[in-house]
């Protein structure tokens, strides 16, 4: 996906994060921040994190990640597509 250029005139994307409000009257847009991937970080996790062993963080993440697995599986079989452009 482009960053800041599309293959349009005159059009832009969004930057990361953000939401606009247009105002009509002025004809500007606003840009609001929704959410910051800084809140999601935990100081007390990250200092737990940061005191053990390289090889422990590995298989912590390996352990988290393989129990989030197990709710991403579904009920049902499905089909998705996913586009980042033009097709």
């Amino acid at each position: 996906m482009p960053f800041e250029e599309t293959c349009f005139n005159s059009l832009k994307l969004f930057p990361n994060s953000l939401n606009g409000e247009f105002c009509l009257k002025k004809n500007l847009i606003k840009f609001n921040n929704y959410d910051d991937p800084k809140n999601w970080i935990s100081e007390k996790k990250y200092h737990e994190l940061d005191s053990m062993k390289e090889e422990d963080v590995i298989d912590y993440f390996e352990n988290e990640l393989k129990k989030q697995l197990k709710f991403m599986i579904p009920n049902k079989n499905f089909g998705c597509i996913v586009s980042g452009g033009i097709d």
